[in-house]
C-alpha cells in the first residue's frame, strides 16, 4: 500500500467513526461493510458504490470534508439496509440508481445529515419508495432528455 492510499483510507475510517458516534445504528451497519479506495470506472463515475458486501470509494472522496464523507458512507450503507441493490430487477440501471439515491437521501436529510453539493436530493420525493420514484422518473424520461432527468436534482416531480 502506498502512503497516499493509507492517508485516503484514514480519512474514510475517521468519517466512519464519526458516523458511529453521531448515528450509531447507521454506523454499526457501516462497520459490517468492507471499505476500500478504488479508481475503477464505476467508482470514478460517482464518488462511491456498494454491492452489499463492501463500499468502494473514489480517491477524490477522501479529500472531502468529514461531514460529507460521513454522509456518503451512510448513503451507501442505507442502500444495503433498504435492499436497493437486490430490488432493481429488470429496471433500467441509470434510472433506478437515481431513484434509489432520491429515496435514500431524503431519509438521511430527515435524520439530520448534511448533503454534499450536487447530491441527488429532491424534496418532492420525500416519503416515497424507490419504486414510486422510479415510475415517476420513467414517466418524466419520456417527456425530457436523459440529461435533464439525471442532472436536475432539485426539479420538482410532476
Amino acid at each position: 500500500m502506498t502512503e497516499q492510499y493509507e492517508a485516503e483510507m484514514l480519512n474514510l475510517v475517521r468519517a466512519r467513526v464519526m458516523l458511529m458516534r453521531k448515528f450509531p445504528c447507521l454506523g454499526y451497519m457501516a462497520l459490517r461493510l468492507d471499505m476500500e479506495v478504488s479508481d475503477e470506472e464505476r467508482v470514478k463515475a460517482g464518488v462511491a458504490c456498494t454491492n452489499g458486501s463492501y463500499i468502494k470509494c473514489s480517491p477524490a472522496l477522501a479529500t472531502w470534508p468529514q461531514e460529507h464523507i460521513m454522509t456518503v458512507l451512510a448513503h451507501e450503507t442505507l442502500h444495503c439496509a433498504l435492499g436497493h441493490i437486490w430490488r432493481r430487477g429488470e429496471r433500467d440501471r441509470n434510472i433506478w440508481d437515481l431513484a434509489i439515491n432520491y429515496a435514500t437521501n431524503w431519509v438521511l436529510v430527515e435524520q439530520g445529515l448534511e448533503m454534499p453539493p450536487n447530491a441527488d436530493y429532491n424534496r418532492g420525493y420525500t416519503g416515497q419508495a424507490a419504486e414510486q420514484i422510479y415510475a415517476d422518473l420513467l414517466r418524466r424520461a419520456v417527456k425530457v432528455s436523459q440529461k435533464d432527468v439525471y442532472h436536475d436534482p432539485h426539479g420538482e416531480p410532476q
